[in-house]
C-alpha cells in the first residue's frame, strides 16, 4: 500500500528526450543540453548531484478540476509543452544545463479511478475531492523533495489544485533547511481566479484556502485577476483582511489604467517582502 506522500516518477531518459527535441542542423537545443535522471540513482541521489537550477516535472490530471465542476483536459498540457521546452534554443541566455528534466508525476490510477466517477452527481464531486486530497500528498512529497535541495520545480500539467500541494512541499523543504526559522510562505499568484473559494473538500479553486488553513501560507498576493470571476467569499476576504492578502485586477491595470503592470508587479513583490 502507498503509504502518505508517497509518490513515483515516471522518469523521461536523455534518449526519449531527444526523440521528442526537434533539432536543426547548426542549432543546439535545450533537450541536448539538458540533464536527465540516472536510473542507477534516487530521485534525492540525482538530485544531490546534480548543479542544476531548475528541476522540470510534469503532473497529468485533471482530478482537481473536475472537482470543481470544471472540463476534463488538462491532463493533456503535459506532453506538447515538454516537446515545446526541449526544442527551445540553447543559447547565452538560457543554455538549458541549468535544467534538469525529471518526466511527470505518476498518477495514472488516481485518473483511472476518476475516470470512473461521474462528476455530475454530489457524491461523484464528493469522491474526486477525496482523489484530490491524495494527489496533493504525492506532489507535496516530490516538491519536498526537490525543493530540499536547492531546486526550483517547474511544474507543467494539471489543475491549479497543485499549488496547495506545491505550496505545502516547498514549505516542508524549507522548514527542514532553515531548521524552522521559517514559519510561513508568502505567495503571489499569477491568476484571472483568486482560488480562495471555500474549503469545501480539495479542488482546483481552493488551493491558496487550504494553505491558509493549513498554517503554511501567510501572506498572499493575486496579480491580475478578473473582476468578474471574484466571488461574494473572495471579495470579503480581501477587502476584510488587507493586511495578509493584496488584490491587482486586470481591468485596474489594464482597463482603466489606473495602475501600470510595472507598478503593480512590484506592489506585489514589496506585499510578499
Amino acid at each position: 500500500m502507498k503509504g502518505k506522500g508517497f509518490y513515483e516518477i515516471n522518469f523521461i531518459s536523455k534518449q526519449h528526450a531527444l526523440q521528442l527535441t526537434k533539432k536543426r542542423k547548426g542549432e543546439k537545443r535545450v533537450g541536448e543540453v539538458a540533464t536527465y535522471y540516472k536510473p542507477e540513482f534516487s530521485l534525492d541521489e540525482n538530485l544531490k548531484k546534480s548543479d542544476c537550477t531548475f528541476v522540470l516535472v510534469g503532473i497529468p490530471e485533471d482530478v482537481g478540476v473536475r472537482a470543481n465542476f470544471g472540463r476534463s483536459g488538462a491532463y493533456s498540457a503535459w506532453q506538447p509543452a515538454l516537446e515545446n521546452v526541449l526544442s527551445i534554443q540553447s543559447n547565452c541566455f538560457f543554455t538549458g544545463k541549468e535544467l534538469f528534466v525529471a518526466g511527470a508525476l505518476d498518477v495514472d490510477d488516481l485518473m483511472k479511478k476518476a475516470g470512473e466517477i461521474d462528476a455530475k452527481t454530489p457524491e461523484g464531486i464528493a469522491s474526486l475531492r477525496q482523489i484530490t486530497a491524495e494527489l496533493d500528498e504525492r506532489v507535496a512529497g516530490l516538491i519536498h523533495t526537490i525543493v530540499k535541495h536547492g531546486k526550483i520545480p517547474v511544474i507543467i500539467g494539471g489543475g491549479h489544485n497543485n499549488s496547495f500541494g506545491n505550496l505545502k512541499g516547498s514549505y516542508r523543504a524549507l522548514t527542514q533547511k532553515k531548521k524552522n526559522l521559517i514559519k510561513r510562505i508568502n505567495c503571489i499568484n499569477c491568476d484571472a481566479h483568486t482560488d480562495l473559494r471555500a474549503a469545501e473538500g480539495r479542488h482546483s479553486g481552493n488551493g491558496f484556502t487550504y494553505a491558509r488553513k493549513e498554517g503554511f501560507m501567510h501572506k498572499y498576493a493575486v496579480l491580475g485577476v478578473h473582476e468578474n470571476f471574484i466571488n461574494e467569499q473572495a471579495d470579503h476576504l480581501f477587502r476584510s483582511d488587507k493586511k495578509l492578502l493584496k488584490l491587482e485586477t486586470y481591468e485596474e491595470i489594464f482597463v482603466r489604467e489606473k495602475k501600470s503592470f510595472k507598478k503593480a508587479l512590484n506592489d506585489c513583490i514589496r506585499f510578499v517582502s
